[in-house]
């Protein structure tokens, strides 16, 4: 979202790359909020996803930086690890269950709205 915003303030649709806009996702996002994490190397929590490079919003392969920033969906996501533990295996949650995520999100929102009322 921010890049394309920069593209549309300074009215240039090259004034920032994927390449670059990857980067701010990771490995500056990460030094900027002192996180331990942000690239793959001994020392760091291991922390990345694996990807469906068959799922069609990662096509064509040639640009895979930019489907990855501008066009990828979830579909292509399989599995998640964080801090070396698997939390999502061949695009299913494996430590917590989907069902209490709604309840707990619908409980929330209830509280929310009741003090909005």
């Amino acid at each position: 979202m921010c890049s394309l915003l920069q593209k549309v303030s300074k009215l240039d649709g090259t004034c920032i790359t994927a390449n670059q806009v990857f980067d701010m996702g990771t490995k500056t996002g990460a030094e900027l909020l002192q996180l331990n994490t942000g690239d793959l190397r001994a020392g760091k929590q291991a922390d990345f996803v694996s990807l469906d490079l068959d799922d069609m919003s990662l096509s064509p392969k040639q640009e895979l930086f930019a489907n990855v920033v501008y066009s990828m969906q979830p579909t292509a996501i399989k599995d998640v690890v964080v801090n070396g533990k698997m939390v999502v295996a061949s695009g299913e949650l494996k430590t917590v269950s989907e069902k209490s995520i709604v309840h707990k999100v619908d409980s929330l929102f209830e509280k929310w709205h009741a003090t909005k009322a």
